[in-house]
């Protein structure tokens, strides 16, 4: 039997909540298991909380995917998703895991582009096999 679980994080910091309202709203990561597979949290759109760590922590996911398109609102001082540090601060946490950057060149205010992002795990010298950036379409196996 497959189980997964809602972990309920924010869009962006408690200052741009507090900024904007409801415009950013509650969004959910969500850990997959099941059986004989690997566990796999995906984050959603959110900057990183103290509850996406803490659901890396709880659920020791095998593949974690992160929206790593640090999307940014020109009203704002800092971005309502992820990005580049945050991708290694999941690849530093779940040294184990395989970390997969997504959702970047997919919508108008995304700043980070794959390219950006390939540069930087270079430039960190993060496990290339371990943190991943795929194509659009490109598939995977685990």
């Amino acid at each position: 039997m497959a189980r997964g679980w809602s972990v309920p994080v924010a869009s962006g910091t408690d200052a741009h909540i507090g900024a904007l309202g409801t415009i950013l709203e509650t969004v959910s990561g969500v850990v997959f298991e099941r059986p004989g597979h690997k566990r796999v949290y995906v984050a959603g759109d959110t900057v990183w909380r103290p509850e996406v760590e803490a659901a890396i922590r709880q659920h020791d996911p095998d593949l974690i995917v992160i929206n790593t398109g640090y999307a940014r609102i020109p009203s704002l001082d800092s971005s309502i998703i992820m990005g580049k540090e945050d991708l290694s601060r999941a690849r530093r946490l779940a040294p184990e895991a395989v970390v997969i950057g997504v959702h970047m060149e997919s919508v108008n205010h995304a700043g980070q582009t794959r390219q950006e992002l390939r540069e930087f795990i270079a430039k960190q010298q993060l496990d290339a096999n371990r943190t991943r950036v795929p194509d659009d379409g490109e598939p995977s196996r685990f």
